[in-house]
Formats: C-alpha cells, sequence, structure tokens
C-alpha cells in the first residue's frame, strides 16, 4: 500500500529525518512513537504530500486514497461543519449504498459537534473534532491521524478506538494517549535522533522490548567503562615503572646501593655545566685538590 523510502530533511544542521525507510500492509494500524519535537508529524506531512522532503520517495499503490488529520487544522476551511464533514463523506460516496446526511450526523454525535456552526466561530478544540470528522467520513484506504484524541473527552476517545480497531483501511497516527496505543496498534515505529525502527507487535511488546535493548545498551556502557578503566590503570603503572627504571640508571656508580634514587616525579635534568653526583653520606665525597688547582 505504502512505501516510503530513505527520507531525508534537515532543519539548519540538524538532520530531522535521516535515511528514514518504512513499508505500510494492508489493515495496518501503525503508531508513530517519539520524544515531542523528533520529527514525527513532519514525516506524516511527507506522507501526505504537504511536506517535500530533501531526499528519498513516498510511493503509494495506484488508487489508495488517504485522508489526514493534521497537527494544526487549516484555518482556510468555510462553511458549516455539515458541508466540511459531507465534503469527506462524498469522496466515499457509491452511489444509494451511501447516506452522507446519516453519516455527517453520526459523526458529529460522536465527536459533539455542532452540523450547522460556522467553522469560522469554532474554538480550536472544536475545529480539530471537525477536522477529525471529515478524515472519517472520507473513509479512505489510508488514515493519517496527528494526535486524534485532543480536545477529546473520555467517551469520544473510547468511540475512537472502537472505530480504529474496525477500520477496513490501514492507519498511521501519533499520540501521547498510551490508552490509544495499546487498544489500536499493531505495530509501533519509533522516531528516534532521525532514525526510525520498526517494533512488530501491540504496545505491551514494544515496551518489553525497548527495555531489553536499553538495558543491553547500559551493559554494552558498562563493559567500555570498564575497559576504559583498566586501560587507564595499566598506563599510570607503565609510566610509574618506566620512572623507576630511569632513576635507577642515573645513580652513580660509587653511590650507596641502598640509597633511594634522588629523582623527582618530573625527572628534573642536572643543572648545565656542572658535575653533578647522588651525595651518599660525607665520606663518600672526594675532593681531588690537584685538579682544582689548590697548593
Amino acid at each position: 500500500m505504502l512505501i516510503v523510502r530513505n527520507i531525508a530533511l534537515a532543519r539548519g544542521a540538524d538532520r530531522l529525518l535521516d535515511g528514514v525507510s518504512f513499508e505500510l500492509g494492508e489493515r495496518e494500524r501503525v503508531c508513530l512513537s517519539g520524544r515531542n519535537g523528533c520529527g514525527k508529524s513532519t514525516l506524516l506531512g511527507i506522507v501526505a504530500g504537504r511536506v517535500q522532503a530533501d531526499d528519498g520517495e513516498v510511493v503509494v499503490t495506484p488508487g489508495v486514497r488517504i485522508a489526514e488529520l493534521p497537527q494544526d487544522v487549516p484555518s482556510s476551511l468555510s462553511g458549516t461543519v455539515r458541508e466540511l464533514i459531507a465534503a469527506g463523506a462524498a469522496e466515499a460516496a457509491t452511489g444509494a449504498e451511501w447516506d452522507v446526511d446519516r453519516r455527517v450526523e453520526r459523526v458529529a454525535s460522536h465527536l459533539d459537534l455542532d452540523p450547522d456552526a460556522a467553522f469560522s466561530t469554532l474554538s480550536g478544540g472544536s475545529r480539530r473534532r471537525t477536522g477529525l470528522a471529515r478524515a472519517l467520513a472520507a473513509e479512505p484506504d489510508l488514515l493519517l491521524l496527528d494526535e486524534p484524541t485532543n480536545h477529546l473527552d473520555l467517551s469520544a476517545i473510547e468511540w475512537l478506538q472502537g472505530l480504529m480497531r474496525a477500520w477496513r483501511g490501514s492507519i498511521v497516527f501519533t499520540t501521547h494517549d498510551r490508552r490509544l496505543i495499546a487498544a489500536a496498534a499493531t505495530r509501533i515505529l519509533e522516531l528516534d535522533r532521525g532514525e526510525l525502527t520498526s517494533w512488530p507487535g501491540d504496545y505491551q511488546n514494544f515496551l518489553r522490548r525497548r527495555e531489553e535493548r536499553a538495558h543491553a545498551e547500559r551493559e554494552r556502557h558498562a563493559r567500555a567503562d570498564r575497559r576504559l578503566a583498566e586501560e587507564e590503570r595499566w598506563i599510570r603503572q607503565g609510566i610509574k615503572a618506566r620512572r623507576t627504571r630511569n632513576c635507577a640508571r642515573r645513580a652513580p656508580n660509587g653511590a650507596n646501593a641502598w640509597a633511594k634514587p634522588a629523582c623527582s616525579s618530573r625527572e628534573a635534568a642536572p643543572p648545565g655545566g656542572a658535575s653533578w653526583r647522588l651525595a651518599t653520606s660525607a665520606s663518600a665525597t672526594v675532593i681531588n685538590q690537584s685538579s682544582a688547582g689548590w697548593t
């Protein structure tokens, strides 16, 4: 149904999407998960055709219809709630089998909308719900929902969960509502630092496998830290051993064998031009008067 291949997009110096790829099959309900600002809404916009990627491609099977609820519903929409929902429903109409008015009334009722209200007079929450109603009424093959439970009460959320589970097409959605993920998702796509990871299975499977991955990463980092500490300890011991050997080699032939070499930690060089000796005792000091020119 849908192939997303090597999508890349940068925002300034940051790579928001870095070679993102995935495929979507029929009747899949995929939750796009990730931290705020990681690019989930942008990726949905690319799939919907609203946002242009820097690189990569989106391949949609011919004949597949897509409807979207973006995070920001366009303020340019005009008309009544009924007219906007009916415009979406008309896209799915198939002759006598479809009753547009009945569908409009039913969707508007579940989402607590007044069908006769003008869109321009609605609050931000009501506009969001109108956008959701319009997307649902279109009955597309692929439904893209960006935070669909925003501004919904509990009964509306429960109705939406049931509708998504019974959806005959495929759905890609983002949400912070864990109940919706657990109730509706058949696969999780996790977007993290520009890269996408696919986690087959339901939400509980995703949580378990993600924790297993995090545990493995912690273990790997711990092993690397231990190895680094061992290497640093080996380096310090090697430096100390070399200093000891260097100090021992500098001791003169006449020095006391039991004396500790007077070598600083910095291994300072002897003063230039002077004859340097390690004095071990007063009796070990020899003064050659003849060589000094004394009479």
